[in-house]
């Protein structure tokens, strides 16, 4: 058999025109299609497609075809799951920075924390130093500007009358609580205006010999014309003082005390009910204090009318306007 020639398996002779034969596409089988007894169009498609001399070619064939597209397939899908793995694995070393650079930033920012607390740590304290040493320093201030108002008295409840004398009226109540001045005991006596222009019976300076005494009596008209007039003589408040008194009336307001006043050595009274124990106000730590314990309401920062003291020596309650 030439080389060129194709052996019919069913005739069992030579072809040399491959249009007129059909090759099994299998086991290369070679068959007329004149021995099949398939021509004209039939033949054409049967050229046409994949041909096998039998079942068993064709199975075998389609066994083959299977077994080389699995493996096809599984080749395919281990370069794919290993493409994925490895864009998988990428994608988590950067993750894995990122999160590492989040942690060390975190860590960062802890540590800088750490120290800002210690920083407000240290201010907190050198403040607190500060205040200690502020609060010192104005009680010490007090202290001396008190020393310069010591010989100084403050009168309320005398009322003013036309061409007065106030010497005298300061003799005639000093006289109703049996107490007699020397002559020159008094050095100056004058009597201040409030701020709306009205008159009122404010500060009368006298020596401290006669200094602090509480009037428990009610001076007549005929001794000093003060028709009835309720008397209270208390300490000449410094500047720091006055503040006190004033920032403890808006606690009062707002706890809703029933008595502040001013006490002797610039030290302010307070007595929430009148069976209450009396409280001493000092400095701002005990207003603060005073605060805490009476928190009834928020402050507004509106201030009370002054108040007074009662004819026994007691605060008058904080409805009462000071005279």
């Amino acid at each position: 058999m030439k080389n060129s020639a194709f052996l019919c398996a069913t005739c069992n002779t030579e072809e040399n025109d491959q249009n007129k034969i059909v090759l099994c596409h299998y086991c290369m089988k070679c068959e007329h299609l004149s021995c099949k007894k398939v021509y004209g169009v039939a033949a054409e498609k049967l050229r046409a497609k994949k041909y096998f001399c039998s079942l068993d070619c064709a199975k075998l064939s389609s066994h083959t075809s299977s077994g080389m597209e699995n493996q096809i397939m599984e080749e395919i899908g281990k370069v794919l799951a290993e493409d994925t793995i490895g864009e998988l694995q990428r994608t988590h070393n950067s993750f894995a920075e990122k999160v590492d650079t989040l942690l060390n930033e975190m860590q960062a920012i802890k540590e800088d924390q750490q120290l800002l607390k210690n920083d407000v740590a240290v201010l907190q304290e050198e403040q607190f130093a500060v205040n200690e040493t502020i609060t010192d320093l104005e009680k010490q201030l007090d202290q001396l500007n008190r020393a310069a108002l010591a010989t100084h008295a403050v009168i309320l409840g005398v009322p003013s009358s036309k061409d007065e004398d106030l010497k005298k009226v300061i003799t005639d109540i000093t006289l109703a609580v049996k107490c007699t001045l020397p002559e020159d005991a008094i050095v100056e006596t004058k009597r201040l205006v409030s701020k709306d222009g009205e008159q009122t019976g404010k500060p009368v300076p006298i020596k401290k010999k006669c200094h602090g005494l509480l009037l428990s009596s009610t001076i007549g008209s005929n001794n000093t014309g003060t028709g009835g007039s309720r008397i209270i003589l208390r300490d000449e408040l410094t500047s720091f003082g006055m503040t006190l008194l004033k920032q403890a009336r808006v606690v009062q307001e707002a706890a809703d005390l029933k008595f502040v006043w001013p006490g002797r050595d610039g030290v302010i009274l307070v007595r929430a009910t009148d069976n209450s124990k009396v409280e001493k106000i000092r400095n701002a730590k005990d207003l603060q204090k005073l605060q805490h314990q009476h928190p009834k309401r928020l402050l507004d920062g509106s201030l009370l009318n002054s108040t007074m003291l009662s004819l026994n020596g007691a605060p008058a309650p904080k409805q009462q306007k000071q005279l």
